[in-house]
């Protein structure tokens, strides 16, 4: 993957104007949309998380807590929750 963002001598990552083009009123470019797929990953997952959520509490309430169902939807569930925590911690934060 081709860096898009450099650290310069005030340690702040700022990205050459290459990358980035001005339009009406904002800005585009191939940083922008590196950006929005990493906020779109972010945004998916919190969606998936609820889906899941909402999955487990009907197999719970079926009784079914000991499915191979459930244990997928759970293992899931924390394979996307450790997902998430990287991205707040590293990427979105």
């Amino acid at each position: 993957m081709l860096r898009l963002t450099k650290l310069n001598e005030n340690k702040q990552y700022v990205v050459d104007k290459l990358y980035i083009k001005e339009e009406k009123q904002c800005y585009g470019g191939q940083a922008i949309e590196r950006l929005a797929a990493y906020e779109n990953l972010y945004e998916s997952l919190l969606r998936y998380q609820n889906e899941i959520s909402k999955d487990l509490e009907m197999l719970r309430q079926a009784n079914k807590n000991k499915s191979v169902k459930f244990k997928e939807l759970l293992a899931n569930k924390i394979v996307n929750n450790n997902l998430i925590d990287l991205l707040e911690k590293a990427v979105l934060s």
